[in-house]
């Protein structure tokens, strides 16, 4: 079996992203303008994050979060599991 490329997983977390984000400003009723506002980056920035071009610094992420009431986890697409 073929080793996936590093590069195409990459891509699939920023596309993730960039879907989880675009959920969460709408039930924010948010529009990315707002949300660079209160992290305190640019739109255009924001903007990269929504069309899957990048992802968030831990930190930009962090902010994010509060803002839009989430956490890392769920914005980053990470499933938990129970404690054994």
């Amino acid at each position: 079996m073929p080793k996936k490329n590093t590069n195409d997983t990459y891509e699939l977390y920023k596309a993730s992203f960039a879907k989880r984000l675009r959920v969460k400003l709408a039930a924010a009723d948010m529009n990315a303008t707002k949300l660079a506002d209160l992290i305190g980056v640019t739109s255009t920035v924001v903007y990269d994050y929504l069309h899957g071009k990048h992802l968030s610094r831990a930190d930009k992420l962090a902010q994010m979060c509060v803002v839009l009431k989430t956490d890392a986890n769920d914005m980053l697409g990470i499933r938990r599991y129970p404690h054994e």
